[in-house]
């Protein structure tokens, strides 16, 4: 048990709990990709319907972090994160972020969700979001490697 003990808080070291620059580097790419697909879908760029990514458990654990969505376990075999964008009847635009601890179950019910108006996505967001050329920089990768 201390050995999970350890393990959990190391991560939660490199994914960045409590430490807002290293969730930036740890999940910057992953939500500016995002929301350039968000804002182009917004703005009528996109046919895009729907998008399908994968990722390891950690990196589910690293956007919980980020939407600030509760979790205190370990994300569970085949766990997912749900991100869609809505529109309701008046025009407004909102996000919604859904967690599903383990395979979601038949009654569609989260384990845990925020709804985000478009602007609080945005605000939520943008101190997060990190191109490629700015990863490598704050990283410190040497010139000529290759960037995730």
């Amino acid at each position: 048990d201390a050995l999970d003990h350890c393990g959990h808080r190391l991560l939660d070291a490199v994914q960045g709990r409590g430490d807002q620059e290293a969730l930036r580097l740890s999940a910057g790419l992953f939500l500016a990709d995002m929301d350039d697909r968000i804002t182009a879908a917004v703005e009528g760029k996109s046919s895009l319907r729907m998008a399908v990514l994968s990722a390891h458990d950690v990196s589910i654990g690293t956007c919980l972090l980020a939407f600030e969505l509760p979790s205190h376990n370990w994300p569970a075999f085949a766990s997912s994160v749900h991100v869609e964008l809505l529109r309701s009847d008046s025009s407004e635009w909102f996000v919604r972020v859904a967690f599903f601890d383990g395979v979601p179950p038949a009654c569609g019910t989260a384990t845990a969700e925020r709804v985000f108006t478009l602007a609080e996505w945005r605000a939520k967001i943008r101190p997060l979001k990190l191109n490629s050329f700015d990863y490598v920089d704050q990283c410190r990768l040497p010139q000529g490697c290759n960037t995730p």
